[in-house]
């Protein structure tokens, strides 16, 4: 972790910004993390780009017969997606100094984009932005760039919801572990999916919500990745 500088984390966090910088660790690490998974998250919502068949996300599309429904309609939410996410990730590397062109890929994605391409033009954005990040953090418009990357105006995608859009694991499921806290079999377990991310298990008893604090994740990483546990029946 880095030095603190004895401000307060000019995103609005109640948290001391790091030294050097106007955000605090965690908004930090919220920006490294999302730029470090923008190529693969462009990459994987390009790959649902399949006119041949009908797509499943938590919606129903429905596949037709007869004259107009030669195939399977495709689900553009994935697309419209990508392309936000690449235009974005261009156009703050430019602001912020970038020197690459990016052609045709300013705006965003073609159509007939390939996927090496699609992850080509994010990494390289992403990868910009990464390499200046102490700059930018360091810089007032390092607010502006989180707002772009995480609360955009409303029915914008951003990376974050796009992974819960279009998740590319399985869906939370409830372990038959029981919560540490409330001893009750509530434990919600979020999967890590393909990006880096750390699994989630959250207690969803109203009354409790225990989640594991974060300095000791791996120790109940283990409890919950080990075998299921079971109670002796009391004689």
């Amino acid at each position: 972790m880095g030095a603190m500088n004895g401000r307060l984390c000019a995103r609005g966090c109640d948290r001391e910004a790091v030294f050097g910088l106007l955000i605090c660790e965690r908004c930090s690490g919220r920006i490294r993390r999302a730029l470090d998974e923008a190529a693969e998250v462009v990459e994987h919502l390009r790959s649902l780009n399949s006119p041949v068949q009908a797509v499943r996300y938590g919606r129903e599309v429905v596949s037709g017969s007869g004259p107009g429904f030669g195939q399977a309609p495709m689900d553009l939410g994935p697309i419209d997606a990508a392309d936000t996410i690449v235009s974005c990730l261009v156009h703050w590397a430019q602001h912020f100094g970038d020197t690459e062109s990016y052609g045709r890929y300013r705006d965003g994605l073609e159509s007939g984009t390939t996927l090496d391409e699609a992850w080509d033009v994010a990494k390289t954005a992403a990868d910009y932005l990464a390499d200046q990040f102490s700059v930018i953090a360091a810089t007032v418009e390092v607010l502006d760039f989180m707002d772009a990357l995480f609360t955009p105006p409303e029915g914008t995608w951003t990376i974050g919801k796009a992974i819960s859009a279009y998740p590319t694991s399985e869906m939370p499921y409830r372990h038959a572990n029981p919560c540490p806290a409330c001893k009750r079999r509530t434990i919600q377990v979020a999967p890590p999916g393909n990006f880096g991310q750390d699994a989630k298990y959250q207690c969803l008893w109203e009354t409790c919500g225990w989640t594991p604090p974060l300095t000791k994740l791996e120790q109940w990483r283990l409890y919950f990745d080990g075998p299921v546990f079971v109670p002796k029946e009391k004689k």
